[in-house]
């Protein structure tokens, strides 16, 4: 699971060793920058995706919100989580608690890291979207490339037959699942149910990836996404029942083939460079403790379900 520091901090999440989906670095991987161009959010040095992008947090699997008491309580100000009425700016949160600071907030609309999707569109066609409403349409299907359709046709159901309007001359009148798209409050919420029911029943992270358990109860194969940060080298898959088959699909998700039945595999994420930076890690570690340290506005962790696990 994730966690959101809206406009906190830089790294708070980073001090306390929670996921997060905020970070602030100077170095970021293209694939990282693609996903978010498509999604329409500003992603440069930082992630601070905003409230309009609500989708984009169950995508992702984000679970708790941290608002930072510190920030401003004027509903009109783009900082405050509350509107004028006291209802979050974002749907389906609730308020557990006030510790250290925060107002901490469960996200009512949680899928698990890793889920499965029952429905695949090409990246042309999320093309049609709306930017507005993208971190939403992302919820509906999977987004691959055409030759990956092509790939996992028994899957997906492609056929170049289908597919000839879109890839002729007058791809408009192409009618795809997109356009019959709709979306709010109630809609997510049905969303996220479906997409928990076809979730990693286990998930964690290992010294170089991390490894998944899914019970597929559906019958057929699917595939399966799970946001995982995208290198640009190396991304290898593993998996006890089908071999490896890790593929770069849904905008940059990590996308795996699984068949029906119990599935348990792995992702091994290698970077270049990666052992270089371990070399140099006692060094950083030195640097970033000298930059933290000092900084009383960073209160120590809340004992949370995060850190309980």
């Amino acid at each position: 699971m994730r966690s959101d520091f809206f406009e906190g901090i830089d790294n708070t999440a980073m001090f306390w060793q929670v996921p997060s989906i905020n970070c602030f670095q100077s170095s970021v991987s293209t694939s990282i920058m693609q996903f978010y161009d498509k999604m329409g959010i500003t992603r440069d040095v930082a992630s601070r995706p905003d409230f309009s992008a609500y989708g984009l947090r169950t995508l992702v699997s984000c679970k708790y919100f941290f608002d930072d008491l510190l920030d401003s309580n004027d509903p009109e100000s783009d900082n405050s989580f509350l509107d004028k009425d006291g209802n979050t700016k974002m749907p389906g949160w609730k308020k557990l608690q006030t510790d250290n600071k925060f107002d901490i907030y469960e996200n009512e609309n949680y899928v698990p890291m890793g889920f499965a999707f029952d429905a695949y569109v090409t990246q042309e066609e999320f093309e049609r979207v709306k930017t507005a409403n993208r971190t939403e349409a992302a919820l509906n299907a999977m987004v691959l490339t055409r030759d990956q359709m092509k790939r996992y046709g028994e899957i997906t159901g492609y056929y170049d037959k289908d597919y000839s309007k879109l890839y002729g001359d007058k791809p408009e009148n192409f009618e795809s699942a997109v356009d019959s798209y709709y979306y709010g409050e109630g809609w997510l919420k049905e969303r996220a149910k479906v997409l928990n029911q076809n979730a990693c029943s286990s998930f964690a992270y290992t010294k170089d990836g991390f490894a998944a358990s899914f019970d597929n109860q559906s019958g057929r194969e699917t595939l399966a996404a799970v946001f995982q940060r995208a290198l640009q080298r190396g991304l290898f898959g593993d998996g006890q029942r089908r071999g490896g088959d890790g593929r770069k699909g849904h905008l940059r998700l990590y996308g795996g083939q699984g068949a029906a039945g119990q599935e348990r595999g792995g992702v091994h994420l290698r970077h270049a460079g990666l052992l270089v930076g371990h070399a140099h890690q006692p060094l950083c570690s030195g640097c970033i403790c000298s930059v933290y340290g000092f900084d009383d506005r960073v209160p120590a962790a809340p004992e949370t379900e995060i850190h309980k696990k």
